[in-house]
């Protein structure tokens, strides 16, 4: 008989003992962890508790449009949101509207590496926007890339889904819009703005069925070659350009009810203009840089007939040597009741003429909110 015996039996039992403390203790632990659990399962984050719906407008709200050239682009929302938790993860993924606006601008300084990185992402936009209605701004300041094949290619997709523009921003180079004629030209049954200022086109643009459309807002010597449903709009901006150049617009554009007008005024262009009559006009502003003489007589308003207008800005030096006489000559050849009237000034070229608010209430006490305020 082995003499050890007796030695391995009792450290058997003693290791029973720790084991049974042990496991004793891990009763107790297992125990305190149920008691602390059943409380947090219990617990629900109040804003899981709230109906997809809301979580959705919610996350609408929240996530502005995506500047995709932006280094944290691919950062922001909505794959933000992707990262907070599954649920809402599977939620992002399945709201095609917060994959709908996005911004692209491809500038003189970009690298190939981030024109690939937009152009990628863009694609992940456009796939998971599915059908919704899109609303792109595409700024193509760069001459370099314009006939880089990728970028060829992404805007070639972007004119299969002209069936889903909403709201339309096109600014820079001529060769974006000859690159995004597709687009501008395809059936766009959902387009409700369109925003287009580049430099020129060496084809005009026939711009496609657009039966919503109703915000226009056009810049750049690009403008004059774009045909579109003037007789549609309802609110129209021209930026930058001579009145004569704004005339064969504005006069088939009879259906305005906001319109805003940036003129480059000179000695030629001054007095030229047509009566131009807009029935259903609210809303007028008007914004003049004179070139040459700084005291240039040239009354814009004179060639508007607007019965509804409620609303006036208007530069200064645009109400002639007697704003009052102006003023109420347009008054009764519109037969016209403002609401507001906004009379704007440059320092570095407006008269000194030392009136004030008061004399104008005082000249037009109908009119109840006048102010004079200098101009952008």
């Amino acid at each position: 008989m082995r003499s050890d015996l007796p030695v391995h039996r009792a450290c058997l039992a003693e290791i029973d003992v720790e084991i049974a403390e042990v496991e004793q203790r891990l009763a107790e632990l297992l125990s305190r962890r149920a008691a602390i659990k059943e409380p947090l399962d219990a617990y629900k984050y109040p804003v899981l508790t709230l109906p997809n719906e809301i979580v959705s407008e919610i996350f609408f709200h929240a996530s502005p449009p995506v500047a995709l050239w932006e280094p944290h682009a691919p950062f922001s929302s909505p794959l933000l949101l992707t990262h907070v938790c599954s649920k809402w993860r599977q939620m992002v993924f399945s709201m095609p509207l917060l994959w709908s606006t996005f911004r692209l601008a491809f500038t003189p300084n970009d690298r190939t590496p981030t024109t690939d990185r937009q152009i990628a992402l863009g694609y992940n936009w456009l796939k998971r926007s599915g059908s919704c209605p899109l609303s792109l701004d595409i700024q193509h300041a760069m001459e370099v890339y314009n006939f880089y094949p990728p970028l060829q290619s992404f805007y070639s997709e972007l004119g299969e889904h002209s069936v889903h523009c909403g709201h339309l921003k096109i600014t820079g180079s001529f060769r974006a819009a000859e690159m995004l004629a597709p687009l501008l030209s395809g059936s766009m049954p959902l387009l409700r703005s369109l925003h287009f200022n580049v430099g020129h086109l060496s084809q005009p643009i026939v711009l496609g069925d657009a039966p919503l459309l109703r915000t226009v807002t056009l810049g750049g010597r690009a403008r004059s070659r774009v045909t579109l449903p003037w007789a549609q709009l309802t609110s129209l901006t021209l930026l930058e350009g001579i009145l004569p150049r704004f005339i064969p617009m504005l006069q088939q554009a009879r259906n305005l009810v906001h319109c805003e007008l940036n003129v480059f005024l000179n000695p030629q262009h001054g007095q030229v203009a047509p009566d131009l009559h807009f029935p259903r006009m609210e809303s007028l502003t008007i914004k003049a840089v004179v070139g040459g003489n700084p005291h240039l007589d040239i009354r814009i308003l004179e060639c508007f007939v607007t019965p509804a207008l409620r609303r006036l800005v208007v530069p200064d030096f645009n109400l002639g040597n007697d704003p009052f006489d102006t003023l109420s000559s347009f008054f009764d050849k519109s037969s016209c009741t403002l609401d507001s009237l906004c009379i704007t000034y440059d320092e570095g070229q407006a008269r000194a003429r030392n009136i004030t608010v008061a004399v104008y209430r005082l000249a037009f006490p109908a009119i109840s909110s006048i102010s004079l305020r200098h101009q952008d």
